[in-house]
Parts: structure tokens; C-alpha cells; sequence
């Protein structure tokens, strides 16, 4: 097992916290420094995936096909049965290309993941493919909890969506922020639209978190910003506790903290999901403890039956 060790806390493997509760307080480990789990920290499952763009089936990998909302199903449904509080993120781009068939699936993607009960889902440039008017109307009729914190309507200088959401998780406030790349083309399929203006991410984020940590007790951060810019932007930003990278396709598959944040990120077009079951210190709100965990959403994994049912009618309407 690994440890991590900052100035402000040591984070370590969920692993080696249970070890050390076995072996017990007079044990040689248990003199090492490597805190062990305290009542003021409390337990949070992640879960995250981003860049969804639309799919809603596995993909067409030859000789190893992965993804599809069925998949999906079937492991979030086993999370929830464990009973812990669960925190459910996108880190944006979840709608389809620049086509009206990809349009309609987008709808159909939404009612389904409307069901799911996503906490927070962060804005990808391509979630304006089809205007803001069809996001807001997908937001508004099945409940999808977009937020965002630099772009802009270019005309009033007004944010577009909410610049940040709280969600309540085992008695630790959570304030969810997203912020997109000011080097994203916007580009959508409606003539006439609003025009967007992303604002600096660093600049839009130093002026809000102070605002979010009055209502939340930990920071997430959905940086839709890809690997290197969201680096970037974590070695200049202090108060983030968490954060999940979109604009990306690579997996982060073991514990990686940058500048006392820890970091998930969960490939592409859904052919895995991100699950993190981490301890956060009650008031605070830091990470003390990650284990990280990415489930490939392969053959290994059933299909949910009512789920796989409803993709199967969709796909008919489209024939």
C-alpha cells in the first residue's frame, strides 16, 4: 500500500487503514504516522465518468467491445445496494455530435440518465452542440443538474447555467464547480444563436470558491479542461479538495494528489466509470483516504434487463 504525505495532512490507501485497525494501536504500523480512521471522517463513494458524447451502447471495438448505458446500470444499481452515501459526477461533454439522429439520442440519453440521479454534471463545449436552448429544455424536463462557472451569454456577460450546486452526502456539504477551457470552440447546430465567452478558469474560480466555502465544506472540482490544463491550473489553485478531469481519454487507475487535491479521471464515450470510495474529514472537508477503482464496462459485465429493453425500443424508432 501507498501513502501520500503533504504539509496540511497525510492521504493514504483505504487499504492500509484497515490494516492497521486489525493490527491495532500497539502494532509496529500503527507507530508509522499513517493516520487511522477517525469518527470526524466520514465515508463518500465517487462516482464519475466523462466525454459520454452521446453513446448509449457499447462501442464497436473489435474483439473487445465495452460500454452502453445497460453496463452502467448494473454497477451503479450494485454501489447503491452497499447503502453508502454516494456522490454521482460527469465531467462534461455528455451530448452527441453536430447531427439531428445524434440529437434525438441525446434526448433518449438524458431521459435515461435522468433515472440515475446524477449529482453534478460539469459543461463540455460539445453539451452546446444543439443550443442553449435544448440544454436548458433537457436540464428542466429531466432534472440534469448542469452547472458551470466561466462561460458566458457574449450579449448580457451573464452565466449561462448555475455557477456551482451543494449536495448533502453523509453529513459533509459538498460544493461542486465546473469550468470548460477558454480554448474550446463553441459550436452549435442552431442559426442565430447565443454567442459564448469563456472566461479564464483560474480567474473565474479564485473570484467564486471563496462564495462556495461559506455554503459547502469540501470543494469538487469538474475541470473540463483535459490532463495538462487542468495541471495547470491545480498548481496555481489552492481550496480544492477533489477533482474530476473531463476533456480527457485515459483513465487515472491509482491515487494521484496534485497541490493537496485528489484527482479522478475515467475514459471515454462510457466504456468505463470512475468509482472512488474515499474518508473526507467532517467539517474540514479534505481527503484522507482514497481508494480508487475503475471498472471496465466490458462482457464481464451483465446488461441491465429493463434498461437494455428501453435502448432496444429507441433504437427502433430510429430504423
Amino acid at each position: 500500500m501507498r501513502s501520500f504525505v503533504f504539509p496540511r495532512r497525510m492521504i493514504v490507501a483505504i487499504g492500509t487503514l484497515c490494516l492497521l485497525a486489525t493490527l491495532g494501536n500497539n502494532s509496529i504500523a500503527a507507530t508509522t504516522g499513517v493516520p487511522q480512521p477517525q469518527r470526524a471522517w466520514k465515508e463518500l463513494v465517487l462516482v464519475y465518468l466523462t466525454d459520454v458524447k452521446g453513446e448509449i451502447e457499447e462501442c464497436g471495438c473489435k474483439g473487445h467491445p465495452r460500454g452502453g448505458l445497460a453496463r452502467r446500470a448494473t454497477v451503479l444499481d450494485g454501489i447503491w445496494k452497499k447503502g453508502k452515501p454516494v456522490l454521482q459526477v460527469d465531467a462534461g461533454d455528455l451530448f452527441g455530435a453536430h447531427t439531428q439522429a445524434d440529437r434525438e439520442q441525446t434526448k433518449f440519453l438524458c431521459a435515461e440518465l435522468g433515472a440515475l440521479g446524477l449529482d453534478a454534471i460539469g459543461l463540455g463545449e460539445q453539451d452546446l452542440n444543439y443550443g442553449l436552448e435544448f440544454l436548458r429544455e433537457m436540464m428542466a424536463t429531466h432534472k440534469l443538474p448542469f452547472t458551470n462557472a466561466n462561460v458566458r451569454n457574449a450579449a448580457t456577460n451573464e452565466l449561462i447555467l448555475p455557477p456551482y450546486l451543494v449536495v448533502e452526502r453523509g453529513g459533509v456539504r459538498y460544493g461542486i464547480v465546473s469550468v470548460l477551457d477558454p480554448r474550446q470552440r463553441i459550436d452549435t447546430l442552431t442559426d442565430g444563436g447565443v454567442r459564448f465567452s469563456i472566461a479564464d478558469p483560474l480567474v473565474a474560480l479564485r473570484e467564486l470558491l471563496p462564495v462556495v466555502r461559506r455554503e459547502a465544506d469540501s470543494v469538487v472540482l469538474l475541470a473540463h479542461l483535459g490532463e495538462k490544463g487542468t495541471e495547470a491550473l491545480l498548481k496555481e489553485m489552492q481550496g480544492i479538495d477533489i477533482c474530476v478531469i473531463g476533456h480527457t481519454y485515459r483513465n487515472i487507475d491509482s491515487e494521484q494528489v496534485l497541490n493537496d487535491t485528489a484527482i479522478f479521471a475515467s475514459a471515454f464515450e462510457g466504456r468505463f466509470l470512475g468509482r472512488a470510495n474515499l474518508f473526507v474529514e467532517e467539517g474540514a472537508g479534505r481527503v484522507m483516504a482514497i481508494d480508487v477503482g475503475i471498472t471496465d464496462l466490458d462482457e464481464r459485465i451483465e446488461h441491465d434487463p429493463e434498461t437494455a429493453a428501453r435502448v432496444e425500443a429507441f433504437k427502433k424508432t430510429r430504423n
